[in-house]
């Protein structure tokens, strides 16, 4: 059973914590392309701020996981990466050049992306029974602040510049930097001894296996596809259809909210079924979504496309983290931060690549998208089937 105080924790702090890290990162899905508009960028250039921040990200799983399990006490961790993501996001806010941002937005993402090793094998640790699940409701907490983060951006972007709009966006930080600093005694110690450089490498020999690669490999495309939607979908609907912030914010919010809700579920069910299978179905729906959004014209048929790509797309990243923490099994904090390595940082590249593959037209970027994740599940179908042939 878990008790009253639990539940708080980490069926409420922990995704209100996600929500506050990640809603600055979900509002810059709608700044990029107002940055771009505002200092004649390139779509690459424009998809570059993603990745930069998704670097940054990448550049923080892996600290983040390793003193997730050598610290006792995870929640001075997490208060850290809080404290370090506001000062990254309000210090970017004041940019006065292109590289300037860059380098401060790579900087608040080791930050936003150091919460969620921590955060996350905290709550497989404690539930251990129930991983695609706690995952699932982590995932709610960032879910939202895709959701509100746009649909801010977007609406505030009419009345304030790009830079009061970001500071904004990393304000409710501050707030969870405070909470933190009261509840950290509260969230639940590693059992585990610390982390020596010997565990740490043993950590890696299982993703030198066959099934360790095959991971990898579908990892990165999916995120690379997953990122590439992304970062490409409100400079689509701004730039190649013409339509205002406030609606690319608000199709993001759209696209972002059915992942929310789907993604609890299809963490129960990956807990259940092959989890491989689910992510592979997930993959094939999320490009006929893709199909929709680059052949449809009018409101309906891109809210309708870029909903089912992004549900789908979204929805199955639980059911993903978990398959990927089974392979090693143990020191969950600094797996997933291998995890996220793998999936989000060099995932990350999907944007400025989706960027330079759609210079001419952005609807090649998301071809590029479908290409990557009919490969991430041609992966994930056929590993399941040879692994069911050899038993």
């Amino acid at each position: 059973m878990v008790s009253l105080k639990d539940r708080v924790i980490y069926f409420f702090l922990f995704p209100w914590g996600h929500f506050t890290a990640d809603l600055p990162g979900g509002a810059l899905f709608i700044i990029a392309p107002a940055i771009g508009i505002a200092w004649g960028l390139t779509p690459a250039e424009i998809g570059f701020i993603i990745t930069a921040h998704a670097i940054g990200a990448g550049i923080g799983y892996l600290p983040s996981g390793i003193m997730g399990d050598r610290v006792e006490r995870r929640g001075l961790v997490l208060l850290f990466m809080i404290g370090w993501a506001a000062i990254g996001y309000i210090a970017a806010s004041f940019s006065w050049s292109y590289s300037t941002l860059i380098a401060l937005i790579a900087i608040a993402g080791f930050g936003d992306g150091g919460w969620h090793p921590a955060a996350t094998g905290t709550m497989v640790q404690k539930m251990p029974t129930k991983r695609g699940f706690v995952l699932g409701v982590h995932l709610v907490g960032g879910i939202f602040a895709e959701v509100i983060g746009p649909v801010m951006a977007g609406v505030l972007l009419t009345f304030w510049d790009w830079n009061e709009v970001l500071r904004l966006s990393a304000t409710p930080l501050l707030i969870t930097f405070i909470i933190f600093f009261f509840a950290w005694p509260n969230i639940y110690r590693t059992k585990d001894s610390k982390i020596s450089f010997s565990d740490f490498f043993s950590l890696l020999i299982p993703w030198k296996s066959i099934a360790g690669i095959n991971m990898i490999l579908v990892m990165i495309s999916y995120s690379m596809a997953y990122i590439a939607l992304l970062a490409m979908t409100p400079l689509y609907l701004l730039e190649f259809h013409g339509y205002s912030s406030v609606f690319a914010g608000s199709v993001f919010a759209i696209m972002m909210l059915s992942g929310g809700i789907i993604a609890p579920l299809m963490g129960r069910i990956s807990d259940q079924f092959n989890r491989k299978y689910v992510n592979a179905i997930a993959l094939v729906v999320g490009v006929l979504g893709l199909s929709i959004l680059t052949t449809g014209n009018g409101p309906f048929m891109l809210i309708l496309g870029a909903t089912i790509a992004a549900g789908a797309w979204t929805g199955l990243r639980p059911g993903l983290l978990a398959d990927a923490v089974e392979i090693t099994g143990k020191r969950e904090s600094t797996s997933l931060g291998i995890i996220f390595v793998f999936m989000d940082g060099i995932g990350a590249m999907g944007a400025v690549l989706a960027g330079l593959v759609g210079y001419a037209d952005l609807r090649y970027a998301f071809v590029f998208a479908g290409v990557l994740a009919t490969f991430s599940a041609f992966l994930s179908i056929i590993y399941s089937i040879k692994r069911e042939i050899s038993v």
